[in-house]
């Protein structure tokens, strides 16, 4: 079957409305202190219960008097029940330094679902279904202070994931597969949670004894594969002081 112009230009408006959403945003001051946010002014997100949300196409709601859509500063998305945090709210609210997402079904949380909120400073997507969290996630949250990722099932964390966050005084990464911690000030995040995630959290790609993180036994798996897949002739292996430093500050930095 021939499909002319007109008939494509049919079916790509028709995929863009069926994966696009219109929300629906009760707006109202939150009547309690969400980490450092004061009494923020939010939009209660919701959908119909029949769609999932892909995009955000759409914004509707009434403001409260003097309100704007410049003045949200919380978006809350834990009606929308999605796998994860849908696309499209920056366009509305320039804003937001906090995002709401408890118990909404999310299963991923990857920087481009953050990228577009360089003034984040509060996240909870506490009591999901999140595994993975790669090393870029938090890369373009520099204001970022308060993080709630507990009672997920998360597994594997990229190295140096926090790295960036130089701000963050509060994360709860308790009731994890991996680790169950709370650090409350930055001494904790530095002393302990940053050491634990390591440790005790598969990077991805990399081995996993069980309990611990062994870049040691990754880098003999790797050396036996090359023995195996190679002819013994052709391989040969050389070494300079260079990535001699090189491998002892990676493995320092694993093991302190």
């Amino acid at each position: 079957m021939k499909l002319n112009f007109t008939t494509i230009f049919i079916l790509l408006i028709a995929i863009k409305f069926s994966s696009s959403t219109t929300v629906k945003c009760d707006f109202s001051i939150h009547h309690t202190n969400l980490g450092p946010l004061l009494h923020p002014y939010q939009c209660t997100a919701s959908v119909e219960p029949s769609r999932a949300a892909v995009t955000v196409d759409n914004v509707v709601g009434g403001h409260q008097e003097r309100k704007t859509d410049d003045d949200v500063i919380l978006i809350n998305i834990k009606s929308i029940k999605s796998s994860r945090i849908p696309p499209g709210f920056d366009i509305y609210f320039r804003n937001v330094e906090g995002i709401f997402a408890f118990s909404s079904d999310k299963t991923e949380l990857l920087k481009e679902d953050l990228m577009n909120f360089p003034k984040l400073r509060y996240l909870d997507m506490s009591t999901n279904r999140l595994r993975n969290l790669p090393s870029d996630v938090f890369e373009d949250n520099l204001q970022m202070e308060w993080i709630d990722l507990s009672e997920n099932r998360i597994k594997y964390v990229g190295l140096d994931i926090l790295e960036p966050l130089k701000k963050l005084h509060y994360a709860n990464f308790g009731s994890n597969i991996c680790i169950d911690e709370l650090a409350r000030d930055k001494s904790d995040i530095e002393r302990t949670l940053k050491k634990n995630l390591v440790r005790n959290c598969q990077p991805f790609g990399q081995e996993y004894t069980g309990t611990t993180y062994s870049p040691y036994k990754k880098v003999q798996k790797d050396l036996n594969q090359m023995k195996f897949a190679t002819d013994a002739s052709a391989v040969t292996t050389t070494t300079t002081p260079e990535t001699t430093t090189a491998a002892k500050g990676f493995f320092q930095k694993i093991f302190g």
